[in-house]
């Protein structure tokens, strides 16, 4: 039996102030904004083509800000873009480290102290 295909559509982050969390999300992080309706408590963000959606709990949907376990961002060049968050005073605790997989990452914050951790994308060898 074939199975439908499943595709990841949307990422709903809570926040617990919408007016504050934009800013972040498009300045300090550098998303590109697709749309913000401040009334209804929603903001929506491009990551390539993926969708994010930022939202206060109780306006925007349920959850309770502060609890998104962790977002995971994919980079070319993990040391450029450390350096660029850091000079846009994002939140990050420690510095690049290596998994124990290989993977080069660092993990930050938002202001609401949701998990954001960001990876150098793999370059495989053929």
């Amino acid at each position: 039996m074939k199975t439908q295909s499943v595709q990841l559509s949307l990422v709903k982050i809570p926040v617990s102030n919408i007016d504050t969390a934009v800013p972040y999300y498009r300045d300090v992080l550098g998303l590109e904004e697709q749309f913000f309706v401040p009334d209804y408590g929603w903001a929506q963000f491009l990551v390539g083509d993926f969708p994010i959606a930022l939202y206060e709990p109780g306006s925007g949907g349920g959850g309770s800000s502060g609890q998104c376990d962790s977002i995971h961002f994919t980079v070319a060049d993990i040391e450029a873009t450390y350096h660029l968050l850091i000079s846009r005073d994002a939140d990050i605790p420690g510095g690049i480290e290596n998994s124990a997989d290989d993977m080069l990452f660092f993990e930050l914050y938002d202001i609401d102290g949701n998990v954001i951790k960001v990876l150098q994308e793999r370059k495989y060898e053929t």
